[in-house]
């Protein structure tokens, strides 16, 4: 199993954040590295969605919300081939802090047997995940 995460600060609230966040239709407008999400966000809601790396490679993939908790987290799971070869939880998490602003941190776990050859494919959504949270962060900034 191999794990990676990245938070930030956000200076806006965590009701803010979350709008932002959830309107999947417009993530095009502001996120360089989630380009396309199509879909409800609600626990079980089939998603479509497209990811571009740093590097300018795009992946497409089809998933389900697993869990989310309104203004708290969201979540969501897939897999490669059968789900031995490897599955990947990618969770977001919305953080009030007492000074008004929102923690916000996007994890992925990797599990299964292809875990132990997918290194550069590991950094290259962590440098993802980076470039995502600045752009969130600059966007509820605005």
């Amino acid at each position: 199993m191999k794990s990676i995460e990245e938070a930030i600060s956000i200076n806006a609230s965590v009701e803010k954040v979350w709008e932002i966040f959830t309107d999947f239709e417009n993530h095009k407008a502001w996120n360089p590295f989630i380009v396309y999400i199509k879909g409800q966000p609600e626990k079980g809601a089939q998603l479509e969605i497209k990811v571009k790396s740093a590097e300018g490679k795009s992946t497409s993939f089809k998933t389900k919300i697993n869990s989310i908790k309104e203004k708290e987290a969201l979540s969501w799971k897939g897999h490669a081939g059968f789900k031995s070869m490897l599955e990947a939880e990618h969770c977001f998490q919305f953080a009030a802090q007492d000074d008004g602003t929102t923690l916000f941190t996007q994890s992925e776990t990797f599990e299964g047997l292809l875990t132990a050859v997918i290194d550069s494919e590991i950094k290259e959504t962590k440098e993802g995940f980076k470039e995502m949270n600045k752009a969130l962060k600059k966007h509820c900034e605005a």
